[in-house]
């Protein structure tokens, strides 16, 4: 699980919004990010999956793969991941290799 002081409030999505973040996506999602504090989060939807336990269960999933990806990097980058219907569904090794293909494209863009 990612530690509460790199998870982006939701009070701050706004903000992040209106500095026109950059936009990547494949079929786990799409993830908003700009340069900044290193903080991250993830939006999951009712309308995709009803079931609260799923839903949980995935952005534990994607929290703990964000949390061992960042690592990697050294550029800051706060983003908020947006989760596709399919992302539910997904094993956890699928769900492995596209998260950290999203933060690879995000991390090579920023520089």
């Amino acid at each position: 699980m990612l530690p509460k002081k790199n998870k982006l409030p939701r009070a701050a999505f706004s903000e992040l919004l209106a500095q026109n973040p950059i936009s990547v996506f494949n079929r786990v999602g799409t993830l908003k990010y700009i340069p900044h504090s290193g903080s991250f989060s993830v939006v999951v939807s009712a309308k995709h999956c009803k079931r609260a336990v799923a839903r949980n269960k995935v952005k534990r999933r994607v929290y703990s793969l964000i949390q061992v990806f960042k690592k990697e990097y050294t550029t800051p980058l706060s983003g908020i991941l947006y989760l596709s219907k399919h992302a539910y569904m997904m094993p956890f090794s699928e769900l492995k290799i596209l998260v950290q293909e999203l933060l690879r494209r995000a991390y090579a863009n920023s520089k």
